[in-house]
């Protein structure tokens, strides 16, 4: 299967850094994936993942082969519950952001990589 980008709505989105992504459809829409990636990003280590992004992620990794994310995608997978009961880790900066969050949960470990 090709590499797809996704938005909640299957709408364009912006970076964070005001850059415009086209998108190639919604994650409600799009066929099942053979591997879900979820980006990182400087959002979601300072607020809350939203509630669409959460149902959108859950609804895509349902339908997954794999699921896995980067850096601080693992705000968005966990705001899902996919990391309950597993080990989670993320940029050294923002693991104890993390593991706030997910409390009573397995381990977050803080690698030391950057």
């Amino acid at each position: 299967m090709p590499i797809a980008l996704l938005s909640t709505t299957g709408a364009d989105v912006t970076s964070s850094i005001g850059m415009r992504i086209a998108v190639d459809g919604s994650a409600a829409t799009h066929p099942d994936p053979d591997t879900l990636l979820v980006p990182g990003g400087d959002v979601y280590p300072r607020t809350p993942v939203t509630r669409d992004l959460t149902e959108a992620t859950g609804n895509l990794a349902a339908r997954a082969g794999r699921v896995a994310s980067v850096c601080s995608g693992a705000f968005v997978l966990g705001a899902t519950g996919l990391l309950d009961g597993r080990r989670a880790t993320t940029h050294w900066k923002i693991a104890g952001e993390l593991a706030t969050r997910l409390p009573g949960r397995q381990g977050v470990e803080s690698r030391g990589y950057s």
